[in-house]
């Protein structure tokens, strides 16, 4: 007796894909609710308007104890959500939307805090050349670093004006300027530690702007170079999945389905 195959799996991937799509447009097109018609009801907009799944978000953030964020207790609560849905129907799809609801997130933040530091390293020689500029023409390092800073649009000239910023509110330029270690990093020490020597004990600032300076432009010249040595390597993905499948679908296919019919026209 013949038996019938199993059409559940597509039967259960549609259904998931309808209701994801009914949601999505319910969610895009909502309307806020009226008890009486030609009736405005004042609807609640801003920071008192709480959903049920805002809520649900804002446990499970409690729970890893992570800080205050609305935006990410609406995505945890619509993570949540979409996985006890897809819970009941598909647990490996369950299971797949829960790794990505983690991942995702974790991912673009360390993709921005790779950004900003890469950024930061790339605008530091610039940075450094300005202010060597400015101690060469005769300005004190406060007044430098305030010109330089002001003609960059980088993190590392944004955390300068902060710096210079706090001076003008009474704080020490020694400790202003000692205070951007940890946003310089590693590269931006030798020019913190110079700017910090010639303001606290009156060091000649200026060979040691010029070392500092020098330093960072030959650690931007090498960043360059190994940035140029993995181009290669990153253009073998689109060749491997893109490319070569091509090649392999218009040339070496139709030849083996040629030989392949001329095999069968032979037997």
């Amino acid at each position: 007796m013949d038996v019938a195959p199993d059409g559940g799996e597509p039967v259960s991937l549609a259904a998931i894909g309808w209701m994801v799509v009914v949601l999505v447009f319910a969610w895009r097109f909502r309307r806020p609710a009226h008890r009486l018609a030609g009736v405005r009801v004042a609807t609640r907009t801003g920071p008192d308007r709480v959903g049920p799944l805002d809520r649900l978000g804002r446990y499970l953030r409690s729970r890893f104890q992570r800080p205050e964020d609305r935006t990410l207790d609406r995505r945890l609560g619509r993570a949540a959500a979409l996985f006890m849905a897809l819970l009941f129907i598909q647990p490996f799809l369950a299971v797949l939307v829960g790794a990505a609801s983690w991942a995702v997130p974790w991912w673009r933040r360390r993709r921005d805090e790779r950004a900003e530091a890469e950024a930061v390293v790339d605008e530091l020689p610039w940075l450094a050349g300005l202010v060597r500029l400015g101690v060469g023409a005769g300005f004190p390092v406060g007044r430098a670093l305030s010109e330089a800073a002001a003609r960059g649009d980088g993190p590392a000239s944004a955390v300068v004006v902060d710096a210079v910023r706090r001076t003008r509110q009474g704080m020490s330029l020694a400790d202003a300027v000692d205070g951007l270690r940890p946003v310089l990093g590693e590269p931006g020490r030798p020019l913190v530690a110079a700017l910090v020597a010639a303001v606290r004990h009156g060091a000649p600032v200026g060979p040691a702007l010029e070392a500092a300076a020098s330093d960072l432009r030959l650690r931007a010249r090498r960043r360059a170079e190994v940035r140029a040595r993995k181009v290669p390597v990153r253009m073998l993905f689109p060749l491997v999945t893109c490319v070569l499948p091509a090649f392999v679908l218009l040339s070496v296919v139709p030849m083996v389905g040629d030989a392949l019919s001329q095999l069968e026209l032979d037997l």
